[in-house]
């Protein structure tokens, strides 16, 4: 057994490799440290408590299954959404029947880790590098039977590939089913008294990838009258726009038979959900929210934002959680934006909450509407900070292509002991090399998710990526040797 904090461990062995790894054991993910790699988000403590039994299956491995509220098969008629059950205990748990658009968007975003932020984010992490990171950790979920990496799109800026990549989808899903495009919104045009309304997904300016999806009249009203602070921005130019609007669109997408655009692939939007998030790609629901998240980057804080899903409003959780004081569970905190008489009752009705549970002194919060100056935040535990210098990026690199480097050819030696000779010296330079990619690790060690996002940037680096892929799988595998004492690093 090993620990993670002072939680215990198991061993679990995967019979379809043959492999071992450790795991954490059911239900405690939210009991470890959230700094830990074997962290999982309390559900309690966002809006996934919202969903009934069975809407969200998570198994063991870390994969999960999803019951969505949208067809994939066209032939298959959009049900409309019904009415919610009554729930006992806790206000507005356990009711919602199926997951829809936006509780996907937000699930996506939770396991890609970016509902969570720390100070060694800063600089790593880009919309098009943060697209591709959701992409990735769709190949653990899986919706009726099907994996959702099969369905996704993502339009990633700077990626020329995206238009390959959407063919291959709609020609491999064929024509009676659809598929999810995920990107960035760059504008929306309101339709006209000819045609439908238009989408434009970002992808490069002034280059021939922008993705163009055309939206039915009741489904672009919908989607202002859904989301009406990304409809407001969306309003806006692109230039003149304070933050990003990502969208997760459900679409039909067909190949063009005739004219100019022949053989491409034309996009229908069945069903979206748009989403405003921050700068650092933290999703946010207000103005104020955007103001607070913001603050908090700046001052270099470390922080989760619960995402809402599809939770009806009564259920109460915090619009931000500290993750950086002496508070284990984290330290709520809440922004108030609004005066009006129904919104005071349910601001009493929250801190009622948060007093009962927290405790009138363990929790913050900030009364937006009538105060432009937030409370100072609460105060970050101080942590050990190791003696050994951490080393920089040049270092780095420095022993990443020792350890990339070839085997002396045994033919170019003459004597046995000259081989000897240089086998001992590239082992005490391979034992260097890796001592400094430890002290890499060390430095990160509190921080597993930092480190995994300074991994990504270190592997797209040019001085690697031109020799070619063998060169960089290499790399990749003397990383993961380096990092082992790290538990599932590259997941």
């Amino acid at each position: 057994m090993a620990s993670d904090g002072s939680r215990a461990l198991e061993i679990r062995h995967r019979r379809e490799s043959d492999t071992f790894h450790l795991a954490v054991w059911k239900n405690e993910g939210p009991l470890h440290e959230s700094t830990r790699p074997l962290h999982k988000p309390d559900p309690e403590a966002s809006g996934r408590a919202g969903y009934m039994v069975g809407v969200l299956r998570e198994g063991l491995d870390g994969e999960a299954v999803v019951s969505l509220d949208v067809a994939l098969r066209r032939t298959t008629p959009q049900a409309p959404l019904e009415a919610p059950l009554p729930a006992e205990g806790r206000p507005g748990r356990g009711r919602q029947r199926a997951m829809t658009l936006l509780g996907l968007l937000h699930l996506l975003w939770e396991r890609a880790g970016l509902a969570t932020w720390c100070p060694a984010f800063s600089g790593y992490r880009t919309p098009g590098v943060r697209l591709g990171r959701v992409s990735g950790c769709c190949r653990a979920l899986r919706t009726r039977q099907q994996s959702l990496a099969d369905l996704l799109c993502p339009v990633a800026q700077r990626h020329p590939g995206v238009a390959c990549r959407l063919q291959v989808v709609a020609d491999h899903l064929g024509p009676s089913r659809r598929l999810f495009l995920l990107g960035i919104v760059d504008r929306l045009e309101p339709p006209s008294a000819r045609r439908d309304a238009m989408q434009v997904l970002q992808g490069q300016r002034g280059a021939s990838y922008d993705l163009f999806t055309s939206v039915p009249k009741a489904e672009y009203a919908r989607l202002l009258h859904s989301a009406p602070w990304a409809a407001t921005l969306l309003g806006q130019e692109p230039a003149e726009r304070a933050v990003p609007v990502v969208a997760l669109l459900c679409v039909t997408a067909d190949r063009i038979k005739d004219g100019e655009w022949a053989g491409l692939v034309a996009e229908k939007v069945i069903r979206g959900t748009f989403m405003v998030v921050s700068p650092a790609m933290i999703p946010v629901d207000s103005r104020h929210e955007l103001t607070i998240g913001e603050a908090l980057v700046e001052a270099e804080r470390s922080f989760e934002k619960p995402l809402r899903f599809d939770a009806d409003q009564d259920l109460v959780f915090p619009d931000f959680v500290l993750t950086d004081t002496a508070a284990r569970d984290g330290y709520p905190m809440e922004v108030f934006g609004r005066t009006d008489e129904d919104y005071q009752t349910r601001r009493a009705e929250k801190a009622d909450y948060y007093n009962g549970v927290f405790g009138s002194q363990g929790w913050w919060s900030w009364n937006a509407a009538s105060d432009p100056t937030w409370p100072p935040f609460p105060a970050t535990l101080e942590r050990k900070k190791t003696m050994t210098p951490p080393p920089d990026l040049e270092e780095v690199h420095a022993a990443l292509a020792t350890l990339i480097r070839m085997e002396p050819d045994p033919a170019t030696i003459e004597t046995i002991a000259a081989y000897h000779a240089v086998m001992a010296r590239r082992r005490t330079e391979e034992e260097a090399a890796l001592a400094v990619l430890r002290r890499y690790v060390a430095l990160l060690s509190d921080d597993p998710i930092a480190l995994r996002e300074r991994y990504y940037l270190i592997a797209n680096d040019a001085r690697y990526t031109d020799a070619g892929s063998t060169t960089v799988s290499v790399m990749t595998a003397a990383l993961r040797r380096a990092f082992a004492n790290v538990p599932h690093w590259q997941n």
